[in-house]
């Protein structure tokens, strides 16, 4: 009988006995079975179940193939990469030549829609250009994707697995990115860092997703550009980039924060405080082969011990082009000094034993240098994306860069305006100009977003910036819980911080229209917000209060116990500084509650002068003028003398929503602390000069014993506002 396997199942015999005495049935026997193994070996092929324990095995492993990459990438020296299909055979082993790079060969060639390449731990590297006049610098420097759907790259993690090129071109044509798409859709591409290394060409970027339509990257780490991180463009004539999802991602240029640990022995001193930060050292940062330094790293401190007097530092390494770390330190009885250098870009830790030589830092320390020498992200010209929790750190590079901004909406030429995107839970640390900015378009929303230590004490800088545009409306976009710290002072690396305006909406020559502010906490060395705008509202929730948006102004800010409140925190100003007032004048200083709360202590600063005696005094306002009004509380004879004076009052009480005027009388000249506002709370005094009002005074004569009871009529206007501060309980 000729088997039925595979089409069918036979039913061979199974009862025979060894007594059996037919010899025919016992041949025929033989046969079947015979028949039958040779159509399952024919079936099973040779070897089926390969490198596996058992054929079993093997189909639980090609079950999971199904969903495995199609295509594996390996290192297996600097330029000799190897590619496997899924079953493990591998179908592509190239190496470099002096004018070809493997890398692009081999996924430009086998990439195709609907692939997923899974790139192992190593660094994949495209061929170096490094005088960028190579007749390949432009082109096997970079991979470039034309009109491929679905497509997923993935990594080890974006500490394992590196994508880099290196080339000093400075030619802007053709573009030149780590990875450039065009008319790509649906790509998803995570877990791996990029590097775009050599020197600033300001229209590239690392990775270019040139008209760029529902892509994801997430957890994608930039750490080297020869311009901007990461952009989704949609900006030439006729393109579009939109619905495309950032998340998870860092673009960083200079190195995360060290951290330490206390190691027995050494020398520094003991039971001291030491701060330690260090920076990379690049190859072509200043220029093609003049290395320079970046910003250092967040500063960290940690104490030593009687017994445990050395610190040991974990570093990171750079990018490709990284030859050197340097390693700065400092305490409180020597400052910042350099007091060694990593000169490799290997090794990942360093221990200070104290016998160092220190020596003064050089230019690059304070110069805000960055591996990233424009904007962190950009949605240019794009419109339905959204960045999330992202971070920008140190990026920007002051002395040569243009853009750096930590996160950038902005409109291309004279293209599709950036509308409707979101930037949400992202932080922009350290960056050289503001850490949000939009730049034409509508309805974008920037929310729970944090700015740390924006610019430098030379260079200006907002935390979060709205402009006007020279021919597109930039209206309605909304800022939502955003906060923004500089918590930097004379021990920090680069001396101290300037006077930067939290947030500043800027004219263009189409004023910015409609925007919302809503909830924020701006703290530190913070000028508040400065509107140029048009329309802005602003419904704060903070404890740093912006009343001085005018009408449109709905406040609920959270006045915290400890913390002092008054016209500073109450107006966005432009000086603050020591004014001559005159003898016998009381002035008043607006004071917009909008919260239930009591005020315990009144302060105000006298930086010189002549007299014996002054008052501090609070009065309500009236509901009709918006003028001083019934006299709430007044301080005793305090002393005029040069120096902080204070006033204990007890306890004020102020009711939410309601305006009040916190006053000041002296019975001779002084010099005191004023600041001169940047918009009005009272409304302008002239609808011809448009001049700002925000101090009123009148001359009580001398002789004076007491602060009226009630407001003096028909006072004078100024913009010299006196700094009174209270303290709230």
């Amino acid at each position: 009988m000729t088997s039925n396997f595979p089409g069918g199942l036979d039913n061979l015999v199974t009862t025979r006995t060894d007594s059996t005495p037919n010899l025919t049935i016992h041949a025929t026997d033989h046969n079947n079975y015979a028949d039958a193994i040779n159509k399952i070996e024919a079936e099973l092929g040779i070897n089926p179940s390969g490198s596996f324990a058992t054929v079993d095995a093997r189909f639980v492993a090609a079950a999971a193939a199904g969903t495995a990459p199609a295509y594996s990438m390996q290192v297996v020296s600097p330029g000799h990469y190897q590619m496997y299909d899924r079953h493990g055979t591998l179908i592509e082993d190239r190496t470099d030549t002096a004018t070809t790079s493997a890398l692009k060969y081999i996924l430009e060639t086998r990439v195709h829609s609907g692939d997923h390449v899974h790139f192992g731990p190593g660094r994949f590297h495209l061929l170096d250009a490094p005088l960028g006049t190579e007749a390949w610098a432009n082109t096997e420097t970079k991979l470039n994707f034309v009109d491929l759907q679905g497509v997923t790259i993935s990594g080890e993690g974006m500490y394992t697995t590196t994508i880099s090129t290196y080339t000093n071109t400075t030619s802007a044509s053709p573009d030149v990115a780590t990875m450039l798409f065009t008319r790509c859709s649906g790509w998803t591409l995570r877990d791996f860092t990029l590097e775009l290394c050599g020197v600033l060409v300001t229209t590239m970027e690392t990775f270019n997703g040139n008209q760029a339509t529902d892509f994801r990257l997430e957890r994608i780490r930039v750490t080297r550009s020869k311009g901007r991180g990461i952009v989704m463009d949609g900006g030439d004539a006729g393109a579009y980039a939109g619905r495309n999802v950032v998340h998870n991602c860092i673009v960083q240029g200079r190195p995360r924060r060290a951290e330490l640990l206390l190691i027995a022995g050494g020398t520094l001193s003991p039971s001291t405080t030491y701060r330690y930060a260090y920076s990379w050292t690049d190859s072509d940062l200043l220029g093609v082969g003049l290395p320079g330094e970046t910003q250092p790293s967040d500063p960290v401190s940690l104490d030593t011990s009687v017994g445990s007097k050395s610190i040991r530092l974990y570093i990171e390494t750079g990018p490709y082009t990284c030859t050197a770390r340097n390693i700065y330190r400092w305490s409180a009885a020597s400052g910042w000094k350099f007091i060694h250098t990593v000169a490799d870009n290997t090794t990942t830790n360093w221990t200070d034993d104290g016998t160092s030589t220190p020596s003064t830092p050089g230019a690059d320390f304070t110069a805000h240098r960055s591996t990233i020498y424009q904007a962190g992200y950009e949605l240019l010209s794009c419109l339905d994306s959204t960045i999330s929790n992202s971070i920008a750190d140190g990026v920007g590079d002051v002395p040569i860069g243009v853009n750096q901004y930590g996160f950038n909406i902005v409109r291309k030429g004279t293209h599709q305006q950036p509308d409707r995107n979101r930037i949400n839970g992202c932080i922009a640390i350290g960056c050289a100009k503001a850490g949000f900015r939009i730049f034409g378009g509508s309805e974008n929303i920037v929310s729970n977003c944090t700015t740390y230590n924006s610019g430098l004490p030379s260079v200006y800088a907002q935390f979060f910036r709205v402009e006007g545009t020279p021919d597109t409306p930039t209206r309605n976009n909304i800022f939502s819980n955003i906060v923004g710290i500089d918590d930097r002072d004379a021990t920090s690396p680069d001396g101290g911080v300037g006077v930067n305006n939290a947030f500043s909406i800027v004219t263009g020559t189409i004023v910015p229209n409609g925007t919302v502010i809503n909830s924020e906490i701006f703290r530190g060395n913070l000028a508040g917000i400065t509107d140029a705008g048009t329309n802005t509202r602003q419904y704060s929730r903070s404890d740093h209060v912006h009343t001085a948006l005018g009408a449109l102004v709905v406040a609920e800010p959270l006045f915290i116990p400890g913390r002092y409140y008054g016209p500073k925190s109450d107006l966005p100003f432009t000086s603050n500084a020591g004014v001559a007032i005159l003898a016998d004048v009381m002035y008043g200083s607006p004071f917009y509650c909008t919260k239930d709360i009591t005020i315990s202590d009144f302060a105000i600063q006298i930086t010189a002068g002549v007299g014996t005696k002054c008052r501090i005094g609070v009065y309500a306002a009236n509901e009709t003028d918006g003028l001083w009004d019934v006299r709430m509380a007044q301080s005793g004879d305090l002393s005029s003398a040069t120096g902080t004076v204070t006033w204990s009052s007890g306890g004020v009480s102020f009711l939410a929503h309601k305006r009040y005027w916190w006053t000041f009388l002296a019975d001779g000249a002084l010099s005191i602390m004023t600041i001169t506002p940047t918009v009005s709370l009272l409304g302008y005094g002239s609808a011809l000069s448009f001049t700002k009002n925000n101090g009123i005074l009148k001359t009580i004569g001398a002789g004076w014993s007491s602060m009226p009871g009630s407001g003096p009529a028909a006072p004078s206007y100024n913009n010299t506002v006196v700094v009174i501060d209270g303290l709230a309980t």
